[in-house]
């Protein structure tokens, strides 16, 4: 009989561990579907008072605090403003002592609306010489140091994680509409880049005051010497001169 209460007392207090266990915190989301530029919050509820938690996500395989470099904190909540495709992934809370929340799992879908205006693709003001290097600029209103950025002319023509591309030696085959692409932020609108010729005149004329130039030096650095040297010279004779018409005076 003892044996058999327990075994009774043993189960009752497995079960309310596993009980407390599985009420441990809990995160609610305001919504688990939404558009981009939508908000969203995560609430920790049902959490001891001196347990300190903090809310997780993970999204493409990283794992981050919220306010790292994502969201902001208010009370016991976690708040995106503006939520945006790569928010997307699974969110849960988590106490000090590493016990975690349920999950749960948010969808952001892109929405055009929103990504209008939000992305825009920064050119040289004219005129743009050929032979020149030009670097394109593709720019979000959203701060991230972590993303990609596709610049097109009719296709694809290169990626950057730095927001910048670089044209070497442009030519006038260069000439035409280019936009950018940042993922989860939008397209830019399409900008026209014109190349100009840059005129042999142009060319011929900066060689001739280049050789004008030359020359003048030249004269100025022979002449210069030589006019220093007269000047001495007459010094040294008009002084000469001078005391020679004091020796005859002295005799006289």
């Amino acid at each position: 009989m003892k044996i058999f209460l327990l075994l009774i007392v043993k189960v009752l207090l497995r079960s309310h561990t596993c009980a407390e266990d599985a009420v441990f915190g809990r995160i609610i989301p305001s919504r688990l579907q939404l558009f981009e530029c939508e908000s969203v919050s995560f609430t920790c509820e049902d959490f001891d008072d001196s347990a300190k938690f903090r809310v997780l996500r993970k999204t493409s395989s990283t794992v981050s605090t919220c306010a790292s470099n994502w969201g902001m904190t208010k009370d016991s909540s976690c708040i995106i403003k503006h939520a945006y495709q790569e928010d997307s992934g699974e969110y849960w809370c988590e106490a000090q002592d590493q016990r975690s929340s349920n999950t749960v799992s948010i969808s952001v879908t892109e929405n055009t609306i929103c990504s209008a205006g939000s992305v825009i693709l920064e050119s040289p003001t004219p005129p743009v010489m050929e032979g020149d290097d030009v670097t394109l600029h593709c720019r979000s209103k959203r701060k991230s140091s972590n993303f990609i950025a596709d610049f097109y002319k009719d296709d694809l023509i290169g990626s950057s994680s730095t927001g910048e591309m670089m044209i070497h030696n442009i030519s006038k085959s260069d000439e035409g509409l280019y936009k950018c692409r940042i993922s989860g932020a939008g397209e830019s609108a399409k900008r026209y880049l014109a190349v100009s010729e840059r005129h042999k005149d142009s060319d011929v004329r900066s060689d001739q005051v280049n050789v004008l130039l030359f020359f003048l030096i030249k004269i100025v650095t022979i002449s210069l010497p030589a006019t220093l040297l007269v000047f001495v010279l007459r010094r040294a004779f008009g002084k000469q001169a001078s005391k020679h018409d004091d020796t005859l005076t002295s005799t006289e």
